[in-house]
C-alpha cells in the first residue's frame, strides 16, 4: 500500500499484496486494502467481489463495509451503497466518512430530505473538533435546495472545527469560494481558492476560477 500510495506503483503494489496475502490469505486489512488497490483501476467487479468476501469475513468492521460502499457506488449500485454505508455508520457512529458517503449516495439519487437528516444526525455524533468533513458535503446540498446563506455558513462551520486536512481541506476552501463568488463576495472567494492552492497547489479547478476572478477585477 505504501508503494502505491506514494510512487503510484500499481503492479508493484499488486505484487506486494500478492506475497502479503500468500502468507495471510485470511488478513482483512491487506484484503481491504487489494480492494481499494481494484477500485483505484476501475477493475469494479474485482473490488466489490473482494469486498463482500473481506464483510463476510470480518462483519463487525465499520471500514470494511465504507470500502465497500464506495465501491458500490463506483459501480451506481445504489441501494447496496446504502446499505453498506448504513452499516458503516451503524458499526461506528463517529465516523464523519459514513455519514458524508451515505448522504452522497441519497443526494446522487434525489433523496435530499434523507441526505440532509443523515449530515444531520452525523453532525449530532461529533465529538468537539471533528466531524468537519461533514459540512462539504452538507454545503452543496443547501446550495443544491437554494439555501445559499446558509450552505456558506454550514461549509464556515466546517472549516472552523478545523481537523480537515488534504484534498479534503482544499476541496472545502474551493466549494467556499465557489458559493462566495455566486453571492457576489469575490474578495472573499479569491481569499478560499488562493487557501484551497495553498493545500494543494495542484488543485487545478481553484487556479482556474482564481485567474478567473483576478481578471474580472
Amino acid at each position: 500500500w505504501i508503494t502505491y500510495g506514494y510512487d503510484n506503483d500499481v503492479a508493484q503494489a499488486a505484487g506486494h499484496y500478492q506475497r502479503a496475502l500468500e502468507l495471510d490469505p485470511s488478513n482483512t486489512y491487506i484484503l481491504r486494502s487489494a480492494a481499494v488497490l481494484l477500485r483505484s483501476i476501475n477493475r469494479l467487479d474485482k473490488a466489490i467481489a473482494l469486498g463482500e468476501y473481506v464483510v463476510a469475513l470480518d462483519p463487525l468492521v465499520a471500514s470494511g463495509h465504507h470500502n465497500l460502499g464506495i465501491s458500490y457506488f463506483n459501480a451506481h449500485r445504489w441501494d447496496e451503497a446504502i446499505a453498506a454505508y448504513q452499516e458503516a455508520v451503524r458499526l461506528s457512529p463517529r465516523n464523519p466518512s459514513a455519514y458524508k458517503g451515505l448522504a452522497v449516495v441519497y443526494e446522487k439519487t434525489d433523496r435530499l430530505d434523507e441526505a440532509h437528516a443523515i449530515l444531520q444526525k452525523g453532525i449530532s455524533q461529533m465529538k468537539e473538533g471533528s466531524g468537519g468533513a461533514i459540512h462539504l458535503p452538507l454545503g452543496r446540498l443547501l446550495h443544491r435546495q437554494g439555501r445559499l446563506e446558509e450552505a456558506i455558513a454550514a461549509v464556515e462551520t466546517g472549516l472552523s472545527i478545523g481537523d480537515l486536512e488534504g484534498w479534503g481541506l482544499a476541496a472545502t476552501h474551493f466549494l467556499q469560494g465557489e458559493l462566495l463568488k455566486e453571492d457576489g463576495r469575490f474578495i472573499e472567494a479569491v481569499t478560499q481558492y488562493e487557501e484551497a492552492l495553498a493545500v494543494r497547489s495542484d488543485h487545478s479547478a481553484a487556479r482556474e476560477a482564481l485567474a478567473a476572478l483576478s481578471l474580472r477585477a
